[in-house]
């Protein structure tokens, strides 16, 4: 084998070392993209589940709280009619109200992170796709040039 041809050799493994490089390199981004959406889907079934548990937590919370309002009115001999049924109306109200805006966060904390492993997805798709293209564009330039330096050197 020439020395020219060794040359050609030797830079055609170096061209197909980098344009591996470049796959691979894409491919690890991509699963760790993949990674990340599956821990984004994790913490938004996470967020839900929570949420549904502090919601629980607060209704049964607001129902002793109610029972032990009711028992303090009736300890005083107050009856429940008029203001202090109107006063335990609106206290029931609001403790429902608080009751579904925690459900509410919960979902929307659910949907973000829904968001997220969708970005995730993207990403990885993005990463994988750029690490393709860079090994085909390693593997055009490195060919080109070899193809000069043969040119160069006679063998073309």
């Amino acid at each position: 084998m020439s020395g020219a041809a060794l040359l050609l050799a030797i830079q055609a493994a170096g061209t197909g070392m980098a344009a591996g490089s470049q796959y691979a390199e894409g491919k690890q981004q991509e699963a760790w993209h993949e990674y990340n959406r599956g821990m984004a889907i994790q913490k938004g079934k996470q967020a839900l589940e929570a949420g549904r548990y502090e919601q629980l937590q607060h209704q049964k919370g607001a129902a002793a709280y109610k029972a032990r309002q009711r028992a303090d009115y009736a300890a005083a001999g107050v009856l429940p009619q008029g203001t202090v049924l109107t006063m335990a109306a609106e206290t029931a109200a609001e403790l429902a109200l608080d009751a579904e805006m925690i459900g509410y966060n919960a979902q929307v904390e659910s949907r973000d992170w829904q968001n997220r492993a969708l970005l995730e997805k993207a990403k990885g798709k993005s990463a994988a796709s750029a690490g393709k293209w860079g090994a085909a564009a390693t593997l055009m330039q490195g060919g080109s040039k070899m193809g000069q330096q043969a040119y160069n050197y006679g063998l073309w």
